[in-house]
């Protein structure tokens, strides 16, 4: 028998932009969340500077080369480094390809998606369209379970949720958004989110500190149309995953401010009316309603929790971090006056 000197695997530190990585994503729930790399103290107390961007440069490295070396203008990029949507960007605005793809789950949990579409299509299960957009939306499907309001809430009928929700939101509220399927991959696209209007900046730091119960410069993406995106962002094409990260037009920036990050970018959802015309009709809503088709879109989870699949779950995040109103399926549940949680944990 030979005998094979094996190196024992040691921990590498891992370097995340804190700011706009994929790496401080929460979970689904049902899956199992380890901390590798515990951050320093007092890591949390300061904003983590851009000294990461030669590595952004050397993760586009790769991808540009094989670009190069096929004369292929059209990539297709998986693995968890496709996660980061700086990468991403600097792929396209740089002229490295002509288009680009990412599906909505390109780390390793998405290789159980991949290895059953192949094999479908080798045995003609299956055919190729090579013009198609993968649905996020194919998670746990919203069940009709018993819902119990918890204290602090209270269902209020309903005939027309995009019209309530509008005007809710026109008067600054936030609101949590679950229905139909969960989305897989780590972004919330409208269905497991919390909304709120972008128009003024106090917005950012009221979900940071009571809901989301992190670092006060922590940045959040945004929703608005496909068609309106090249009006607000300085972007080519589309974002249907919230994978890439964009500059925001500068003249455009004081009208969204809880949207821009400190460097005039941010992380978009373009949607779309056959990806999700129930999104698509609310963004529109807006604009009659003579604000920006804009929204904050952040996922429906408190710290260190995974996103809310079921509609309890929703609920039950609602109520204990003060959210003004949960939409569960077709249902409107609205905080009672001067009522508020007791914690927000």
């Amino acid at each position: 028998m030979v005998q094979q000197s094996v190196r024992p695997i040691e921990p590498r530190v891992v370097q995340h932009d804190r700011e706009h990585d994929a790496g401080d994503e929460p979970h689904r729930r049902g899956e199992r969340i380890a901390e590798v790399h515990p951050r320093p103290a007092g890591a949390h107390r300061q904003p983590r500077r851009r000294a990461d961007q030669p590595e952004h440069d050397q993760r586009a490295q790769r991808p540009a080369q094989f670009a190069a070396h096929t004369g292929c203008r059209r990539l297709c990029l998986a693995g968890g480094v496709a996660l980061n949507g700086l990468v991403n960007q600097r792929l396209l605005r740089g002229g490295v390809v002509d288009s680009l793809y990412v599906p909505p789950l390109p780390d390793d949990r998405g290789l159980s998606l991949g290895a059953a579409a192949l094999a479908a299509i080798t045995r003609g299960q299956l055919k190729p369209d090579p013009g198609g957009v993968l649905s996020a939306y194919v998670g746990p499907e919203l069940s009709a379970e018993v819902l119990e309001p918890p204290p602090g809430l209270g269902e209020v009928p309903c005939t027309d949720l995009v019209d309530a929700v509008a005007s809710m939101l026109a008067e600054g509220k936030l609101i949590a958004w679950c229905s139909g399927r969960a989305e897989i991959g780590p972004r919330a696209l409208g269905n497991r989110s919390i909304f709120a209007l972008p128009v003024r900046g106090e917005v950012r730091d009221q979900l940071n500190q009571r809901v989301k119960q992190r670092e006060p410069f922590r940045p959040f993406g945004c929703s608005l149309p496909l068609e309106h995106a090249s009006e607000w962002l300085e972007m080519v094409g589309d974002s249907p995953y919230m994978l890439r990260i964009v500059p925001v037009k500068a003249d455009c920036r004081a009208a969204i401010p809880a949207v821009v990050h400190r460097d005039g970018t941010t992380r978009p959802h373009t949607v779309t009316a056959a990806q999700h015309p129930e999104l698509h009709r609310l963004l529109h809503r807006l604009a009659l309603l003579g604000y920006p088709p804009v929204l904050l879109n952040t996922s429906l989870n408190r710290r260190g929790e995974p996103i809310a699949n079921r509609g309890a779950d929703g609920l039950a995040i609602a109520a204990a971090t003060g959210l003004d109103a949960a939409v569960i399926g077709s249902r409107l549940f609205v905080r009672q006056t001067g009522f508020l949680p007791s914690s927000s944990g």
